[in-house]
């Protein structure tokens, strides 16, 4: 569920730069059509975006043999001590569990909302008055029923159907002429797992803007008169439409739409604006691509909601994870397998690298996280020889086999200097790299 979430605040951002950039540059030009196109795929790459597979660059080839059996080095791996205590960041994850449970809680919400205003919309076409209509399906209700579209159907009161039956159904053809109704379905499906964030609304909003200008457009270019259509637009911008997924006739943005009708059309150059989006969508991927802003959400991607009781009662095991056959074997595969990596050497790079490393309850090494980085050959050779350790014996709790983390610290010297490194611990493992000089003597 964590990786879920993470991928959905990555695409709220998405979602959001993209509306930012629509407000800016587009939506007070009259390429209606275009803009549609538009809006509708700032919904697809702002969910398709964050799933781009991510590339980490860096060097892969980094192991070269050194003589790490020399005595001096052996003994100080005894310095080792696999006793301390993990350190566990429970407020962290209490709060990555209660993001997941208030996300859940939010599309509940909002698709029993969405299920209301559907169940209502089924119900006044079932009991209006139905005329048959090829193209479409004209359902007449009682009262002051605002006019408005859905799918094949046009649902008016039956005093509009007597007074302005040619303006109303021409704006509503067009609407279903141009399946708007299909735009409002996938903005809703957007809304429904964005619904925390307010550019899926606005952008919505947008949407139904620009159906509006649309079909306002079809009516001017089917001849009816201008002035006479925009006061019946101002007679009917009493009251508001009940049904979000429909296209409604008095649609909240009564001024826009008639200073779209009156404005002038936007000229060729204009459509330029609409390359914008190309480098935006290459920022959006070169900025998820980063690993800090992909490790922003490691808590998120970890987190479980039905977990979210057993944080409490989380306790340190009697019994400690072990290295099959103890320390002294630990050691010994330290001593057969750590490498000072070559180029690292080479370039005298040396220091403290410190680790956690995550232990299953199977004593397979889940996880090795570098909490304390020198340099990326040094860094992987640290992870690599802990992944390959063979299963450990499993820390246990209450008889039970359960997950356990073991700092680590791997000092890296080249032989000859004067290294100090502030935060040596007395458990740290030495690692000491003899240059060209000293094989050869």
């Amino acid at each position: 569920m964590g990786i879920f979430i993470a991928y959905m605040i990555k695409s709220g951002f998405c979602l959001l730069l993209f509306y930012l950039l629509y407000k800016w540059q587009l939506a007070k030009e009259t390429f209606f059509r275009v803009n549609r196109i538009m809006l509708l795929g700032f919904w697809v790459l702002a969910f398709l975006l964050p799933a781009i597979p991510l590339i980490k660059w860096g060097n892969t080839d980094l192991y070269a043999g050194l003589d790490v059996n020399r005595q001096a080095i052996l003994n100080s791996l005894t310095n080792i001590s696999l006793s301390a205590e993990t350190n566990t960041d429970h407020h962290a994850l209490i709060l990555a569990w209660l993001i997941c449970t208030g996300y859940i809680v939010g599309v509940v919400l909002i698709a029993s909302k969405q299920l209301v205003s559907w169940t209502r919309l089924y119900l006044l076409i079932r009991r209006g008055r139905r005329i048959e209509n090829k193209p479409f399906h004209l359902i007449l209700t009682e009262g002051n029923q605002p006019p408005f579209s859905w799918m094949h159907y046009i649902v008016l009161s039956e005093k509009d159907y007597r007074e302005n039956p040619t303006e109303i159904l021409t704006h509503e053809m067009a609407h279903i002429r141009h399946h708007h109704s299909w735009d409002l379905l996938l903005a809703d499906i957007g809304i429904l797992l964005q619904w925390f964030n307010p550019a899926a609304w606005l952008l919505k909003q947008e949407m139904q803007s620009v159906h509006e200008y649309e079909a306002d457009n079809a009516v001017l270019a089917a001849g009816i008169d201008a002035k006479s259509y925009q006061l019946l637009l101002i007679k009917k911008a009493v009251g508001t439409s009940r049904y979000t997924m429909a296209n409604s006739f008095n649609h909240s943005s009564l001024k826009k739409r008639i200073t779209m009708m009156l404005k002038e059309k936007s000229s060729p150059q204009a459509r330029a604006k609409y390359i914008y989006i190309l480098p935006l969508a290459a920022l959006s991927v070169m900025a998820f691509a980063r690993p800090e802003v992909s490790d922003v959400s490691a808590v998120l991607t970890k987190a479980k909601v039905t977990d979210l009781w057993t944080i409490p009662q989380e306790k340190t095991p009697e019994v400690k994870a072990q290295f099959p056959g103890g320390d002294d074997a630990f050691f010994q595969f330290l001593a057969r397998n750590v490498k000072y990596p070559t180029l690292a050497l080479e370039a005298g790079k040396q220091g403290r690298v410190a680790c956690l490393a995550t232990i299953g309850e199977d004593g397979t090494i889940k996880e090795v996280e570098i909490t304390q980085s020198v340099d990326p050959a040094l860094d992987a050779e640290v992870i690599r020889v802990i992944k390959k350790t063979p299963k450990w014996e499993p820390a246990k709790l209450a008889g039970k086999a359960v997950e356990y983390k073991i700092p680590l610290g791997f000092i890296f010297k080249v032989e000859g200097s004067d290294l100090h490194v502030q935060t040596e611990s007395d458990t740290d493992i030495v690692i000491v790299g003899y240059g060209p000089q000293s094989n050869e003597e």
